[in-house]
């Protein structure tokens, strides 16, 4: 379902925003890949994790729904799976980075799913956002994006 059907829909019966915390990124991946959101908390305590139908790809996303602070996606790369997980990054990417950036990104997510190996990891600042590609095994990714210098939150740490 479209966020903005979703927040036309709450501005003309409030009754259907209870409940509803529907971010844009949250709305694009649905629209990607049929994704199904578990938001816990609000405001900047606000917590979402959403996978795709397939669970071959999946995001946890920390901070306001409009303007996250940093998400984590993971996907997985097997062949039959590589092209998906690629345009999934690329539109959490472009939901957080500004539109001058998306080409870097892109470019800088394209570079790393070629010659990423295991257990390598590459680091780049993109304005406010620093992303972060991590090759975690044979046939996974992780993609970190968080504000400021390095690509890091919190509570996005398993040790913590």
């Amino acid at each position: 379902m479209n966020w903005r059907f979703l927040a036309l829909a709450a501005a003309l019966h409030p009754s259907f925003a209870l409940g509803q915390d529907i971010s844009p990124l949250q709305g694009d991946l649905s629209a990607l890949c049929g994704a199904k959101a578990v938001v816990s908390g609000e405001g900047a305590t606000r917590s979402a994790y959403v996978e795709c139908r397939s669970r071959m790809q999946g995001v946890h996303v920390i901070g306001p729904g409009a303007e996250p602070v940093a998400v984590e996606a993971t996907v997985d790369l097997r062949p039959k799976n590589t092209g998906d997980s690629h345009v999934f990054m690329v539109k959490v990417m472009r939901n957080l980075l500004d539109d001058k950036d998306w080409p870097e990104g892109q470019c800088f997510i394209e570079s790393c799913l070629k010659k990423l190996y295991v257990p390598e990891a590459k680091e780049r600042r993109f304005g406010a956002y620093s992303m972060r590609l991590e090759r975690t095994s044979d046939v996974m990714m992780t993609m970190i994006i968080a504000k400021g210098a390095k690509a890091y939150h919190p509570a996005l740490d398993p040790w913590k």
